[in-house]
């Protein structure tokens, strides 16, 4: 898997940033395989994010690419 990084703010600077908006604070968090894909020509950002439930890693992700076209999050990641 490509992994490509960029700043959150390269993406969009109206990215809510913070514990809490767009990471967590509990350190036993799990791993959450992700991919955000984006209206543009821009490729797919794929990683993961730590977050304590699927839920809350869409959640992240939706605050920290507010121009996301499509958010995946996908199954946890064993450590």
């Amino acid at each position: 898997m490509h992994v490509i990084s960029k700043s959150w703010h390269d993406v969009d600077p109206s990215a809510s940033l913070g514990v809490g908006l767009s990471r967590s604070g509990d350190p036993r968090a799990p791993l959450w395989a992700m991919a955000v894909t984006f209206p543009s020509n821009e490729p797919t950002v794929k990683g993961s994010i730590k977050a304590t439930s699927k839920k809350e890693a869409r959640r992240f992700l939706r605050n920290r690419y507010p121009a996301a076209l499509v958010i995946t999050v996908g199954e946890k990641i064993k450590t």
